[in-house]
């Protein structure tokens, strides 16, 4: 299934409203007066501050022009000093433009999803969507079906009215504010593979990169993607473990050889295509090294048993999450840490 962006005028603008109502609506969000900076211009406004998340939002359907203005920021609002933008995602009047990074897409079902073409602006050497893509902690595409025919992979940050959307919001934009410290020169470490590969060059539905089709009814599990690898990461922070990821890997913990010890993989299902492709990841992606790491499949709730057996002979662990307030919580953890 290929989802399809929205491109009427009058969709577009209830799409907007219905993100608007959420975010400017949601529990426990403060209104603070301060000025937004960018690239030589400011402007005073009230933005809505989320602090259990961390960011702050503003959108304004005027002042761009020719497009719907949504900024976002992670430095905490306040009349004092000019704040940042981190990042924006923005959406078309009317029709489509590749060139605007937000969209917003549905699928067959008509569900709505909010999604960011992953270019990211900034105007400095180093930030481009290619290396903010290998760079994403927890990145999930989905395939667009545009009316010229064409078809790219686009991020899906998350469902609109789903209860998690603030969450994954929160979550793409701190992945952003990451990669504009490392690509500027800041000193958190670049996720760079300590066992470097090349382009696989067998079935990628086993090996290759995250493909942008997905099944029906997964596309709104898939945008929980990135919150359970950035709860992992941050669990395996806390343990003073070094973690790096790529395009091709979720997670992974290296010691000081540049050794991967341990090789996660995770989905955020439990269907039998998502089981069988998380084998041929972790197979394909350890085995460059000698010995292997250690795999494991990180997956909501608890595989059955004859999938238990198979992936105990293989030697892949199992570590199961749930939900708790779209926070994932992990069961296990101190033994795959171990």
């Amino acid at each position: 299934m290929f989802l399809k962006p929205l491109t009427q005028k009058v969709e577009i603008r209830t799409a907007y409203e219905l993100l608007k109502k959420q975010m400017n609506n949601r529990a426990g969000v403060q209104k603070r007066r301060t000025t937004l900076g960018w690239q030589g211009q400011n402007k005073p406004c009230i933005v809505y501050w989320h602090p259990d998340l961390n960011i702050w939002h503003y959108y304004d359907s005027e002042f761009a022009g020719n497009r719907y203005w949504c900024a976002y920021g992670v430095d905490a609002p306040s009349e004092e000093k000019m704040v940042p933008i981190t990042a924006e995602i923005n959406f078309n009047y009317d029709g489509y433009n590749r060139r605007i990074a937000g969209i917003f897409i549905c699928d067959d079902k008509e569900d709505i999803y909010l999604a960011h073409t992953g270019k990211i602006g900034g105007g400095r050497q180093g930030i481009g969507k290619n290396n903010f893509w290998n760079f994403y902690r927890g990145i999930q595409t989905v395939e667009v079906d545009w009316p010229d025919k064409r078809n790219t992979e686009v991020i899906c940050v998350g469902k609109l009215g789903g209860t998690a959307l603030p969450e994954q919001i929160a979550h793409f934009i701190k992945e952003v504010a990451r990669f504009k410290t490392y690509a500027t020169g800041g000193k958190i470490e670049l996720p760079e593979s300590p066992m470097p590969l090349s382009e696989p060059r067998f079935d990628p539905e086993f090996s290759g990169k995250r493909k942008g089709y997905v099944a029906q009814g997964t596309i709104e599990s898939n945008c929980y993607h990135g919150l359970v690898v950035s709860a992992l990461n941050e669990i395996m922070e806390f343990e003073n473990l070094r973690t790096a990821n790529d395009r091709f890997r979720d997670l992974y913990v290296y010691d000081d050889n540049k050794k991967i010890t341990i090789l996660f993989e995770i989905k955020t299902d439990l269907t039998t295509s998502s089981i069988y492709s998380s084998i041929g990841q972790l197979m394909y992606h350890g085995a460059s090294q000698n010995p292997p790491p250690r795999f494991v499949l990180v997956v909501p709730g608890t595989p059955d048993d004859k999938t238990r057996a198979v992936l105990s002979k293989l030697h892949i662990d199992v570590l199961g999450y749930s939900l708790n307030n779209n926070k994932p919580e992990f069961s296990g953890i101190k033994e795959i840490i171990r």
